[in-house]
């Protein structure tokens, strides 16, 4: 589970091309290269205050932990750290940029499946939705 940054990407050129990989997050290099509605208010916002788009997954899970925190200390009802440990263990419908988490599985890890990606002419794609649209079988014709 590893990710491809849209400035590896860049730097690899044709050589990322169909490149597969499964991770929670990627990176775009425009918003509208994204068609998560929760991920595009995300961008349309981290552009708005940064001036850029994030060129590294770490601003999604920075985004994500800040909330998942914020959850936690809701369901405690507390800000204390032990408390907020143990109500975080008992969220499992969290929705962040990276999916659904689910801490409940006893790991203390949220996401249990990753989404699966291809790059395309330097764009990263939904691996299912290149797929259903025939990418596999443009590849295999070219």
């Amino acid at each position: 589970k590893e990710t491809l940054s849209i400035d590896n990407i860049a730097a690899a050129g044709d050589a990322a091309n169909y490149y597969a990989f499964m991770f929670p997050y990627v990176t775009y290099k425009d918003i509208k290269d994204c068609d998560d509605e929760n991920m595009v208010k995300f961008l349309t916002a981290f552009q708005k205050k940064f001036g850029q788009m994030p060129y590294h997954d770490c601003a999604y899970r920075a985004y994500d932990a800040i909330y998942a925190m914020a959850a936690a200390a809701e369901k405690a009802n507390s800000i204390e750290s032990k408390d907020m440990i143990e109500a975080l263990g008992k969220i499992n419908d969290f929705k962040g940029l990276g999916g659904t988490y689910d801490f409940t599985k006893g790991d203390q890890e949220g996401i249990h499946e990753f989404q699966a990606w291809v790059v395309v002419d330097q764009k990263i794609e939904s691996f299912d939705k290149w797929l259903k649209t025939g990418g596999y079988d443009q590849l295999k014709k070219s």
